[in-house]
C-alpha cells in the first residue's frame, strides 16, 4: 500500500516538511476506513509506504497480491485521489 498525504503548506516553511498531523494517525485512519472495503482486517496489509507532502491532493494506492502457480505473484492497483 502506498499513501501520499497532501497537506496545505503553511505560511512559514522553516521546517522544510509538513509537521502536523501525525503520519501514523493518517495511516491508521486510512487502514481503518478501508477495512471490509479492500480487506477483511488491516492485519492483512503487509507493506506500507507513506509520506506527507505539500500539495493539494492525497493519493492512496492499494495493491492486491495473489499467488499464481508456483511462486509467481501479480499486483493490481487501485488509486484514490481526494483534495486535501
Amino acid at each position: 500500500m502506498r499513501m501520499s498525504f497532501g497537506i496545505k503548506a503553511p505560511l512559514d516553511k522553516r521546517h522544510g516538511y509538513p509537521k502536523y498531523p501525525d503520519l501514523d494517525k493518517l495511516i491508521r485512519g486510512v487502514l481503518d476506513a478501508l477495512t471490509k472495503v479492500c480487506y477483511l482486517d488491516d492485519s492483512q496489509v503487509v507493506n506500507i509506504e507513506a509520506e506527507k507532502v505539500w500539495r493539494s491532493t492525497t493519493e492512496i494506492e492499494v495493491y492486491r497480491i495473489e499467488r499464481k502457480s508456483g511462486a509467481q505473484r501479480i499486483a493490481q492497483a487501485t488509486i484514490w485521489q481526494e483534495d486535501a
